[in-house]
């Protein structure tokens, strides 16, 4: 992050006013997939969104080349079209093609938020190339009586199969859903041993192996210079039961972001996977 966000903007002007989460709901910052080169301002959208010039974003590499790469930025021009100019020049290149996704996120800047007791406030599911992330900046006090949730949507998990070895999860190598029992970066591997389970789906730890397939590796650093969506579950396999088609891997966690000058959790900020089926 650049040193900027150490003074003028870190917690942002509380423009968007006061955020209360009184039924659940899922968080609703502008998203969309982009691209560009370290050193420069200009930021190439996969497609037009509701982005205007002076927000502030958070740009994150999701997947393939330089995963778990992030920064924060601000528009300086071009919202609403696909053309954007940063007010500052991209620490990171961001790739947006095949196996390599990355995204840009609207940072709401709210004066305050109150997440209500019984309320969840979710992130948007991870859709392939957007989502899994919620990103927002408080100028005043953040209270959690109720949960913040990412729980699940995050990578997802390798689709179930009929008479067939299980498929890779998606991770932050690939897309996955291949018949394979390797890991796919943070995915788990599909299950190559009749009636077994897929591998789970690495975190801030590796998934379990199981099913003679592989966990997904460990990823993210503990500073956060680096933070990854979690992998996902490879698939079951069904040789020996003779099932129509197996289970399917678990989905990953998503991420959670928060900048704010004091938060209070008596609730809950959750960010884990799915059980597979």
């Amino acid at each position: 992050m650049a040193r900027y966000w150490l003074t003028t903007e870190c917690f942002g002007d509380g423009s968007d006013g006061a955020k209360t989460v009184s039924s659940d709901e899922t968080y609703d910052g502008a998203n969309a997939s982009c691209s560009g080169t370290s050193g420069e301002t200009a930021l190439t959208l996969g497609a037009a969104s509701t982005f205007a010039n002076n927000d502030l974003v958070l740009i994150h590499q999701s997947r393939g080349t330089g995963v778990g790469n992030w920064e924060l930025n601000k528009i300086s021009s071009g919202g609403g079209g696909t053309s954007l100019t940063m007010s500052y020049a991209l620490q990171n290149t961001y790739t947006d093609s095949g196996a390599s996704q990355a995204q840009v996120i609207e940072l709401k800047q709210y004066s305050a938020v109150t997440v209500d007791s019984g309320q969840v406030w979710s992130s948007p599911q991870w859709a392939g190339d957007v989502g899994g992330i919620i990103a927002f900046m408080c100028s005043g006090t953040v209270t959690v009586t109720g949960t913040i949730r990412t729980i699940g949507t995050g990578f997802v998990g390798g689709t179930g199969v009929g008479d067939s070895a299980g498929k890779q999860g998606e991770g932050t190598a690939a897309a996955g859903d291949t018949v394979s029992n390797a890991n796919n970066g943070n995915g788990g591997g599909g299950a190559n041993s009749s009636n077994q389970g897929g591998a789970g789906g690495g975190h801030g730890t590796a998934g379990t192996n199981k099913g003679g397939a592989t966990g997904g590796i460990a990823v993210g650093l503990a500073d956060l210079t680096e933070m990854n969506i979690g992998g996902s579950g490879g698939s079951g396999d069904d040789h020996a039961t003779g099932a129509t088609v197996s289970g399917r891997g678990g989905d990953g966690g998503g991420i959670t972001a928060i900048f704010c000058r004091t938060i209070s959790v008596t609730g809950s900020i959750q960010a884990t996977g799915n059980d597979g089926g």
